[in-house]
């Protein structure tokens, strides 16, 4: 039995418009949420690619002298928060489920020899959302999201105990699929000693980056060949 996990954003989704990213002092869902909760003004004035929601929260609030404590007693109100605001602004991104990505879950949904997830840093709420808005609505029964762990990597060896509960077998690593379009999904696949397929949308630099950082499969679209060959999936 393979367990396959996939990322959301990039892999799974897309957007018709640019994902700006914000300079410091914009309103996001992360500042939105801090503002909303703890009623102070926070800048995200990092790189947060490849980072878990839930880490990107607290790097953002921890310099306003707010306690790990408080911040952990108060996640459940920094998430609903986030949700309310990407619900408002989201659709404006125009979100759309990759073709590829879509098609290959059609097919190993009829195998019975291969089960599937999200490996994502989008809290349960966005991502479920997201899903829903782009057609994989009840397709992701099982997921690892970005309030779970404090970092991507410790989101991913989070699986085995996760997964074999939620499914009741043992998975090995050899046995876990992780698929992302970013180094940092190849990076914590790797953690877990997973096999490691990265789709690019973005071209001969992506990759560049995805093969340097030793993914296991470097592909256009999931609909590949030799996705389908390793997977043992027949799209007739």
């Amino acid at each position: 039995m393979k367990l396959v996990l996939f990322d959301l954003d990039g892999t799974l989704i897309a957007f018709r418009k640019p994902v700006k990213h914000e300079s410091p002092g914009d309103e996001n869902k992360w500042t939105h949420a801090i503002r909303t909760v703890f009623h102070k003004n926070a800048d995200i004035n990092f790189d947060y690619d490849g980072r878990l929601d839930k880490q990107i929260l607290w790097m953002a609030t921890e310099p306003l002298g707010i306690s790990k404590k408080e911040f952990n007693e108060k996640l459940p109100l920094l998430q609903h928060a986030m949700y309310a605001y990407y619900v408002r602004h989201g659709k404006n991104k125009k979100p759309y489920a990759i073709d590829g990505a879509q098609r290959l879950i059609s097919f190993i949904k009829q195998r019975d020899d291969i089960v599937f997830g999200l490996l994502t840093g989008n809290i349960t709420e966005i991502a479920l959302w997201k899903l829903r808005t782009c057609g994989y609505d009840g397709q992701f029964t099982f997921g690892l999201f970005g309030e779970e762990a404090d970092d991507r990597i410790a989101l991913a060896q989070s699986v085995f105990q996760q997964a074999n509960e939620y499914f009741h077998r043992e998975f090995s690593p050899q046995n876990v699929v992780v698929i992302g379009d970013t180094l940092h999904d190849i990076r914590c696949g790797k953690a877990i000693g997973a096999y490691t397929i990265g789709v690019t949308q973005k071209g001969k630099d992506q990759q560049d980056i995805l093969e340097k950082e030793g993914a296991d499969l470097v592909v256009d679209s999931l609909m590949d060949q030799k996705v389908l060959d390793f997977l043992k999936v027949n799209p007739v």
